[in-house]
């Protein structure tokens, strides 16, 4: 017996959601290896896409591999690939290895995304550090004394001068922010990776 599996992140693996072949591609000369790179590759059957393209397609050599490329596909181990890659999965697994295929999944999933929040967190540091930079650089041109100028220039000027430092103090609230969820995040990561690798091993 076989249980259907779906399973998603927001990203689709590039192993998982594979672009369509072309009718070459789709008419192989060993029906036996196609099936078994079809389950292996993706945990999909292309046997209705490749006969309505090609004459004389061996139905059974192509099922004969796939079930031996579909085993391959459901392991553990290609499971938690998929899962930390940020893909989606739809297969159809041998129900003595659905569970183990599904739980490695979602093993890799909570990996991924730990590790995507904090690398946005470290983009989003990033960010806000340039910001703050390329604000201070223009305070510091504003708050030289610009000497004589029409009243209407020195006010606009006053007005440029306190708009760049009300900026000033929302990037250092925004930078605070940040910087005082990182460390979180590290830990969460540190632990969702201590868990996972007692399962897996270690992880890269």
């Amino acid at each position: 017996m076989r249980v259907v599996i779906f399973a998603a992140l927001a990203v689709c693996a590039m192993a998982v959601c594979a672009p369509s072949a072309s009718a070459q591609e789709a008419c192989p000369s060993d029906w036996r290896a196609a099936g078994q790179a079809d389950a292996s590759s993706t945990g999909a059957s292309r046997l209705a896409d490749r006969s309505a393209a090609c004459a004389g397609a061996d139905a059974d050599a192509y099922n004969a591999g796939f079930d031996e490329g579909l085993r391959s596909f459901c392991s553990v181990q290609n499971g938690f690939r998929l899962g930390r890659g940020g893909g989606e999965v739809r297969a159809e697994c041998d129900a003595d290895l659905a569970d183990g295929f599904v739980q490695a999944f979602n093993d890799g999933a909570r990996l991924h995304a730990s590790e995507e929040v904090l690398a946005q967190a470290r983009l989003s540091l990033a960010e806000l550090q340039r910001r703050r930079r390329d604000v201070e650089r223009q305070l510091r041109a504003h708050e030289r004394d610009p000497g004589e100028m029409p009243q209407e220039a020195r006010a606009a000027h006053l007005a440029s001068l306190d708009g760049l430092r009300q900026q000033r103090v929302a990037l250092n609230a925004g930078l605070r922010s940040v910087q005082e969820s990182l460390p979180g995040m590290e830990q969460q990561l540190a632990s969702v990776r201590a868990e996972i690798g007692a399962r897996y091993g270690a992880l890269d």
